[in-house]
């Protein structure tokens, strides 16, 4: 294996692709949660939210990001509990990441 192989195994990161990373913290999460992305590149980037039957939750137009790290607040309160699909969408290159709703009961 060359280095070049070896990198791209260990990072996973394709410096030609614009999504580094997706993910969201806490998962699962009561009334919040936060939705954290890495890009590669300057890039347009949109949100939508679908529950299992893939009735559309909640959507977040385009907005453009620069290359870095970002986070975004989500406030879950209108949302029922249960298992939901993040869709993020920048160009051609989707990344999609479950996310579980659950309500704490005091």
């Amino acid at each position: 294996l060359s280095v070049p192989v070896i990198e791209r195994l260990v990072t996973g990161i394709d410096p030609n692709e614009a999504i580094a990373g997706l993910s969201v913290f806490p998962n699962p999460f009561n009334k919040q949660t936060s939705i954290n992305f890495s890009l590669q590149k300057e890039s347009k980037v949109s949100f939508k939210l679908y529950d299992l039957i893939g009735n559309m939750a909640g959507s977040m137009a385009g907005v453009s990001y620069p290359a870095g790290n970002h986070h975004i607040s989500l406030d879950a309160t209108g949302l029922v509990p249960g298992l939901y699909i993040l869709k993020m969408e920048l160009s051609d290159e989707p990344a999609v990441q479950k996310m579980i709703r659950i309500v704490v009961s005091k």
